[in-house]
């Protein structure tokens, strides 16, 4: 059971519109409104209930049906696990609802986020700058290929 701590917390991210709720095997999340909003996956590790990170839709893009997911967060408690993965698979999902592609910018030197956005089915499509003007490689999942990296995933797990 949440207390009534964690409640202004959580619901902060939002922008009045209820939350979705997000269920991996190792969390629970809430996530806010839909990719366009620039809703935010906030992760809460189902063991103790705290909240362990978050990560956010940003820069839709309508013509494109493309949103970016990024701006990740997570207790160094939880790196180098499968929570990343997770958080990033939930939101891929969630956000294959409403577009067609969406896009990860990582820094030319951030091996570790390139190796994760890699991990989880993100192909290097090319870069750009992002906001404050740095240089970043920009990621890509469109909807179709994440769709048949699920079913691969689901043949090979076992039952």
């Amino acid at each position: 059971m949440r207390t009534s701590m964690q409640l202004p917390l959580i619901r902060s991210f939002g922008n009045n519109t209820p939350p979705t709720i997000v269920t991996g095997k190792r969390f629970s999340g809430r996530l806010f409104a839909r990719p366009e909003s620039g809703g935010t996956l906030v992760a809460i590790d189902t063991k103790d209930g705290r909240v362990i990170g978050s990560s956010r839709f940003h820069g839709y893009n309508q013509e494109k049906s493309e949103v970016e997911i990024g701006w990740t967060f997570l207790a160094k408690s939880h790196w180098g696990g499968v929570y990343n993965g997770e958080m990033k698979r939930l939101m891929l999902r969630h956000a294959f609802r409403f577009v067609n592609s969406v896009i990860f910018l990582v820094g030319p030197q951030n091996w570790r986020s390139q190796r994760a956005v890699e991990k989880i089915g993100g192909v290097r499509v090319g870069t750009r700058p992002d906001a404050s003007g740095r240089d970043s490689i920009i990621y890509q999942i469109t909807a179709s290929d994440y769709a048949a990296a699920e079913i691969g995933r689901a043949e090979n797990s076992p039952v």
